[in-house]
């Protein structure tokens, strides 16, 4: 997993997340794209962890979860605020078109 820092000093820079690097403990913002993987096999448990992992090591992180086709939004959120002892929203918003639709050539 890579975490993207912002910031003067840190434009463009990923660092790996791991125990005690200096570098980590001043990511404030951690963005998850995709977060309905958690549902895969192969992927999901990798998602689990790194989320517990980030709540666990970087407390003070905010984080969102993005994803058009989580299907237990609210149950998911439910969990990430118990492990964080943090709020969790959830905001949807509803395509004009549905997803897969085809879009009309000009």
């Amino acid at each position: 997993m890579t975490l993207t820092r912002s910031g003067p000093r840190a434009a463009g820079c990923g660092v790996q997340l791991y125990r005690g690097a200096e570098t980590v403990r001043e990511v404030g913002w951690v963005i998850f794209d995709e977060v309905h993987y958690m549902r895969d096999r192969e992927r999901g448990v990798v998602w689990e962890e790194s989320i517990v992992l980030i709540a666990s090591l970087l407390p003070g992180a905010s984080m969102v979860f993005l994803s058009a086709t989580l299907s237990n939004a609210h149950e998911f959120a439910e969990w990430v605020a118990n492990l964080t002892a943090r709020p969790c929203h959830v905001v949807s918003a509803h395509a004009f078109v549905p997803i897969g639709a085809r879009t009309p050539a000009l």
